[in-house]
């Protein structure tokens, strides 16, 4: 009995940190100077993905962004991404301070079935943006245990 139990705790302890883990995996696809940061991003048990800070630093020019929602686990229709430069403004035009629940950027409410890309946006025209450094990337109201890719499309300039 006493080693069912053991058992029983031991698969407890270690598939709870799984439930509802978040998970980001991250890689840049280049061709030359022409290169695609692909971030493949899962929610956690709260519905959103914490802002994560990139691991590589764009240092070019952004051409386009795309929002690919997971095809074996969607988020929740409408979510929304935010991809915010070393100054806390949204490349995608969202007005609101980082956390704030007021979306009004082109990654607002998007689809959870269909894949959706966008120039950047700032001070309401699109087109291509020079970034200098890390991004910062936020999904919210995704659902819990949700997926999907953003691709960011850049011309480096290093």
């Amino acid at each position: 009995m006493r080693k069912v139990l053991l058992a029983i705790l031991a698969m407890l302890l270690f598939a709870s940190p799984a439930i509802g883990a978040e998970s980001c995996t991250q890689s840049i696809l280049a061709s030359g100077p022409y290169k695609v940061y692909n971030i493949v991003w899962v929610t956690g048990a709260a519905g959103g993905f914490t802002a994560t800070e990139l691991d590589q630093p764009i240092d070019g020019i952004v051409m386009l962004v795309e929002f690919i929602p997971s095809a074996t686990t969607a988020p929740t229709t409408l979510y929304d991404v935010t991809v915010r430069n070393s100054s806390g403004i949204d490349i995608l035009g969202d007005s609101a301070v980082a956390a704030s629940e007021a979306y009004d950027g082109v990654g607002a409410n998007l689809s959870a079935t269909v894949p959706t890309d966008t120039q950047p946006l700032l001070n309401g025209n699109y087109g291509a943006i020079p970034v200098m450094g890390k991004l910062t990337v936020d999904v919210l109201n995704a659902g819990n245990d949700k997926g999907g890719t953003i691709r960011i499309h850049f011309l480096s300039i290093r």
